[in-house]
Formats: structure tokens, sequence, C-alpha cells
């Protein structure tokens, strides 16, 4: 560090009948080929002047952290000393720019590829991209772990469930991600109450997510209860058929935290306890179409769409309590024309329901020929624009489960199958006395 331009200075005295005390003072300039460290892993590049009667220097420049495993993320942020702090503090906000550009930390779709993307103290692709995750709070580094953390004010002061976390494992490449995740992002409507967790691989560039999905689509009362009286029938003590849709309690309580507040999360746990209570007494939020309380969903981006993988813990419908796992897909698709999300729950092999929106509609159908007379007797037609309910075919269903299997299952489905086949063969085999 060369330091130049060396001259006497006068500190201003605190009271009036001192003596004004002289100092040395001198500037220097760092380069980013420099590589001058001001606190552990964050990097600066400006101009920098030293007195002699203090330790801290007073910086005016750029700082950038110092990440091993993504030097794409991150950019050479603004950054000026007060009176020589001695700590760096980074306030990740909407203050927090490089000039004209923001620099955001989360989780976008590109408007233009419809690819999803991680930024960190980085801007975006392009301004208006839709955003799926943002995190707001001070940036922490933890050395012990190679951690850069950022976490919602609230949550850092009182130890909370609500509030967004960002963590970046700077020694593996990795991302994990807590909070309110928006997966449906193309229309204004509330349609899809989202949550849950994130793990990112920034190499291979693979999402994994665990969520709790509320699907917020209005029906007519009467389709939603002939859908959850049947399956309440079929899953009712079956408890060897089908298990809890919750297995991990902490899970589900950050989600209802992020959806519906701190203090309904954490009444809630007080309710549950060691017994199982109806997610709708957490929260009114809750009260609607379909909540899917425990989905694990892949992204393609081959196909641009997230993907479910694995059972559903479906949590209630309407004001019905299901609480049970059950096999079925989701699809969140994005298009240029908006998003389409497609449910598939199967009960049973001979008991199913299926669901597509998509620009404003929602069609409906089911292995259930009552399900279908109600959906048929109460759809309406609409203005183009305009939300609206109708019935879907069986074919439709068809496709879309042949299609789901093709593009995200493909051999691994195929075995499962041959699983299921050899299973029921070896069932028929000991009803028969083999």
């Amino acid at each position: 560090m060369k330091l130049g331009n060396f001259e006497t200075r006068e500190l201003t005295p605190e009271r009036r009948k001192d003596v004004a005390r002289k100092y040395t003072a001198a500037t220097g300039l760092i380069t980013e080929e420099d590589k001058f460290f001001i606190s552990s892993r964050i990097l600066f590049k400006g101009s920098l002047t030293m007195h002699s009667y203090r330790k801290e220097l007073d910086l005016d420049g750029y700082i950038k952290l110092d990440l091993k495993s993504q030097t794409n993320l991150g950019t050479w942020i603004p950054y000026k000393s007060a009176q020589g702090d001695a700590n760096v503090i980074i306030n990740v906000d909407e203050n927090l720019r490089d000039g004209d550009q923001l620099l955001t930390t989360g989780l976008h779709v590109d408007k233009e590829t419809s690819s999803i993307y991680t930024t960190f103290l980085s801007p975006k692709h392009h301004e208006d991209d839709k955003d799926m995750f943002r995190s707001r709070g001070v940036l922490t580094y933890n050395a012990d772990n190679n951690e850069f953390k950022i976490t919602a004010p609230e949550r850092v002061k009182s130890n909370t469930y609500e509030g967004n976390q960002f963590v970046l494992d700077d020694a593996h490449g990795k991302v994990k991600l807590e909070g309110k995740v928006d997966f449906f992002n193309s229309v204004q409507n509330e349609y899809i109450l989202s949550a849950g967790t994130a793990e990112i691989d920034l190499a291979s560039n693979s999402y994994s997510f665990n969520t709790l999905l509320g699907f917020n689509f209005p029906i007519a009362q009467q389709v939603a209860g002939a859908m959850s009286d049947k399956i309440i029938d079929a899953t009712a003590g079956n408890s060897t058929s089908f298990k809890e849709a919750n297995p991990d309690k902490e899970a589900l309580f950050v989600k209802i935290a992020q959806i519906a507040g701190e203090n309904a999360a954490k009444n809630y746990k007080k309710k549950s306890g060691a017994d199982h209570t109806p997610l709708i007494q957490a929260s009114k939020r809750f009260l609607t179409t379909l909540v899917l309380s425990n989905v694990n969903l892949k992204w393609s981006e081959e196909s641009k769409a997230f993907y479910s993988v694995g059972k559903l813990g479906v949590s209630n419908i309407a004001n019905a309590d299901i609480n049970a796992e059950m096999d079925g897909m989701v699809e969140i698709r994005k298009h240029t024309s908006g998003d389409q999300v497609t449910i598939y729950l199967e009960v049973a092999p001979d008991q199913w329901y299926f669901f597509n929106f998509q620009q404003n509609k929602l069609s409906l159908v089911s292995s259930d020929e009552e399900f279908n007379g109600i959906v048929s007797a109460k759809s309406k037609g609409s203005k183009p624009d305009q939300y609206g309910v109708m019935p879907a075919t069986a074919d439709e269903k068809v496709i879309f489960k042949e299609r789901f299997e093709k593009a995200y299952k493909g051999v691994v489905a195929k075995a499962v199958d041959a699983k299921k086949i050899e299973e029921k063969k070896k069932n028929e085999e000991k009803k028969d006395g083999f």
C-alpha cells in the first residue's frame, strides 16, 4: 500500500479552550489488482486516507466479496467508511445500487428465456424480471463454515420463523433459501400461496424445493365438497396406505409463518403439540380450494417448469381436513403467454382428480362422475381475461400424465410401474394360498 501527499492537518478540538491537535495525514490509491482486503473476505478498491492519530483508514471506493465458488456472482459495490468504522456493514435493500443498477440477492425468472437464475449482490438480467424470492437484511459471514448469510432483520432480532433467509455456502458452491417463494407470478391475482425451502447447486444449475402450495382458485362449494367427501372416505383411518401429510413439523411451522405470520405459526405450534391439528386452525389464509402442505419440486430447464417428485402431502380441501400423503403430480410451467399449473391427485388407481389452470381458466375432471356432473352444472362462460371454471376431459389427464412421466420420470417411472406390478402379483399369490 503506497501512501503519498503527506500533510499536516489540525484536529478540531472538542472544547473551545483546548489547543487544536496537529496530526499527519496521507492518501493512497488501491486498484483491483492489489487484492486489498479491508475485512474477512471483503476486497476494496479506491482511495484511502490515513490519519496518524487512529488506526482505521478512511475509505472511498468500492467493495466486493471474495467468492471462491462463484466468481460470476457479486459485483463492486460503492462504499464509503464513516469516520473510520472498523466494521464493514452491507445492508441488502432497495438502496444497494451500483450507479443506476439495483443489486439484488434472490431467485428470478428471465422474462426473455423463462429460465430461472440466482443473484447475490448482483444485478438481475433485466430490471423487470419477475422475483421468485428476494432476501433483504444485513450480510454476515461465518468463517468456520465459509458461509455468507442474509437474513430478514425481524428474524435476526427475535429468532423467529417469519422472514426470508439466503445462505451461500461458498465452500461447495451451493445456496439455501428459506421463506416465501413465488412460483406463479404471471398474473396479479394471488392464485397460489407458496413458501418453503430450496437447495441450489450453482455449478450444475439444479434447484430442489420443499414447499407448501395453497391453490386459491374460486370454485363452487359443492365441487369442493364432492371432492373432499370422497377423499375422506378413502383415507380416514387408513394409516397403512396414507401417511400424514406433514411428518416434519418444524418445516411446516416455517411455511405457516411466511404465509400467515409469526403469531399464526407459534399459536399453531402450541395447539398441535403431539396430536394432529388441522392446518386451517392456524389461519383463515389456508381456508382455500386446495392446500398441498408438503410438496417436493425440482426445476427442469429443458421444459421451463417446476415438477413434483414423490408423493404429495394433502392438507385440506376448503374447510375439510385431509392430512394424507398420496400419489400425484404437480407441474408449474413458465410460458411467455403466462404461467400454467397442473395438478393430478391419485387417491387410488380408480379414484383421481385433475386440475389445469392457464390464462385465467380452470378446468377440472375426475374419475368420479358425480364430481364431473357438478362441475358441468356450475361452470359458467367467461369473457376473455376473466376467471372461469369449465370441465376438462379424461383425455387431457391421460396426455398430461404421459408427458409428465416422459419428461421428468423416464426410466424411473417404468421401474416404479414394474415394482407395482410385481407387488400386485405377490399379493394375488398370497390370496390364492401360494
